[in-house]
């Protein structure tokens, strides 16, 4: 189990995992998460569900969420 303060939490388990993931997250009161695990809409009906479950473990929360199927998050620098 998790244990402490949650900044952010970035996930890499199968999809079919990550809303149990995204609700203990949310439980402890993360900011946010980056899903990079794939499997999601882009895989059809099944994925667009997993994904429909991930927004609802995350609840009232208030946790911002990136993902999933993303390689992170990026700043380039401007030149």
């Amino acid at each position: 189990m998790i244990q402490g303060i949650v900044d952010l939490a970035v996930v890499t388990a199968p999809i079919n995992q990550v809303p149990q993931i995204i609700e203990v997250c949310a439980d402890k009161g993360a900011a946010g998460a980056v899903i990079i695990s794939g499997g999601g809409r882009e895989t059809g009906d099944q994925g667009a569900r997993i994904e429909i479950q991930i927004k609802a473990a995350a609840g009232q929360s208030g946790m911002r969420i990136i993902g999933p199927n993303c390689i992170g998050i990026a700043h380039p620098r401007r030149t």
